[in-house]
């Protein structure tokens, strides 16, 4: 089994980008779905294996499987062998944390049926690689494997493309409208750049995300106290007699991160939005984050990115946890 990781999506830097690659017809538009990314490869007789962007902490140079989770992509098939495919882990009316949660390696969570590998990308067809051929000669061969072997698979659906302008933005409107993450713009004469150990490759002018929210992976550095008194909400004066449930719990308020832009500048930062439940995992009764997981990647959600290089508004989405076998 090779040891594959994805290439990954550049953000779209301005409103004018995005409308001058909307009107390029070199890029196509797929929705961008927010699960959790799976290159599904077939071994020599066709036995598929699922694996993610994790690693196990033991071998850092080999990403995770989690085929032994989803049941409904075990079964074997031998045209297929030798044949990678590229997609994300998902089912509608799902989070990426709780498709996490549910696929994780060491996951006890029943896992919905109805999850599927959305694939989008073919990087082999019977041990012939085809990252070095341009999308617009991998997307026919994936269509022609989906409708040939892949449409009998209950455990794959395949991504469709929209190609002229006006699909485009159609697309892009119909995914922001009903609240999913928006859309991913492809340069049809891009090859397929395969990732380093543990990170996404996200060449220039290849693949391009286009969402109302952005989200960068940073390292988590600390934490920061909760409050340890409810203020009045019209005086903003202390409640001295009112403990907050953080405070009693012995929670931390806040985690703090850090991470480098595209100008490799190194920005801090410290994000809220985490559940009760992920602050009592993540606790250490002493009003601080676990050691463990400090140096760990975490995923952000922001708005945009401030004047001076911070998010705006971060928040938090998931822990992209070391996994060990």
């Amino acid at each position: 089994m090779e040891k594959i990781w994805p290439m990954g999506c550049k953000k779209t830097p301005t409103e004018d980008k995005v409308n001058e690659l909307l009107a390029d017809p070199k890029f196509i538009a797929q929705m961008k779905i927010d699960g959790v990314r799976g290159i599904l490869q077939f071994d020599v007789d066709g036995t598929p294996h699922l694996t993610t962007r994790g690693a196990s902490v033991d071998d850092p140079e080999t990403p995770i499987e989690i085929t032994h989770r989803l049941p409904q992509l075990q079964r074997k098939y031998p045209r297929l062998a030798g044949t990678i495919l590229d997609g994300e882990i998902w089912c509608p009316g799902y989070t990426s944390a709780e498709i996490s949660g549910m696929v994780s390696y060491k996951s006890t969570v029943p896992v919905d049926h109805h999850i599927k590998l959305h694939v989008f990308d073919v990087l082999a067809i019977n041990n012939n690689m085809t990252t070095g051929y341009m999308l617009k000669k991998r997307l026919p061969l994936l269509y022609n494997l989906y409708n040939e072997i892949l449409c009998t698979h209950r455990g794959i659906e395949i991504v469709p493309f929209e190609v002229t302008e006006e699909d485009k933005r159609n697309l892009l409107y119909k995914e922001l409208e009903e609240g999913r993450e928006g859309i991913v713009l492809k340069n049809l004469t891009s090859t397929y750049r395969l990732g380093k150990p543990g990170k996404e490759a996200k060449p220039v002018n290849h693949w391009y995300k286009v969402k109302k929210k952005d989200t960068v992976d940073v390292t988590i550095t600390g934490s920061e106290l909760p409050e340890k008194y409810y203020k009045d909400p019209q005086t903003a004066t202390l409640n001295l007699e009112r403990l907050t449930k953080p405070y009693q719990m012995g929670w931390f308020g806040s985690i703090t991160f850090m991470f480098k832009d595209e100008d490799g500048i190194i920005r801090y930062g410290s994000c809220s939005g985490i559940t009760d439940n992920m602050k009592s995992k993540l606790s250490n009764g002493e009003h601080h984050i676990k050691d463990e997981y400090v140096g760990m990647v975490m995923e952000v959600e922001y708005m945009e990115k401030t004047s001076d290089g911070n998010l705006r508004h971060p928040r938090f989405v998931r822990i992209r946890e070391r996994e060990e076998k």
